[in-house]
């Protein structure tokens, strides 16, 4: 539901049944406002564990550089300049 429609007003100025034009019931209004957050959290979540794997790939030391990407990166900026 766009941030437009969260107050049950707009929405009625702009919606209605197909065949009677009755406004949205109020309790559907309110499982439709419910459902707007859903998995919010998790969705948040994800995204945390996606920045730690980034952070830890970028941490990474292989043997045969003894370097991570971090310090390959630092090295590669300082060059070009």
């Amino acid at each position: 539901m766009d941030n437009r429609c969260c107050e049950s007003q707009t929405l009625n100025l702009i919606s209605g049944h197909y065949q009677t034009g009755e406004p949205i019931p109020n309790a559907l209004f309110k499982r439709m406002r419910a459902a707007r957050n859903f998995q919010g959290a998790r969705q948040a979540l994800h995204q945390l564990e996606l920045a730690l794997f980034d952070m830890r790939l970028l941490q990474i030391t292989f043997p045969e550089m003894k370097t991570t990407f971090t310090q390959r990166g630092n090295r590669s900026a300082s060059k070009s300049r």
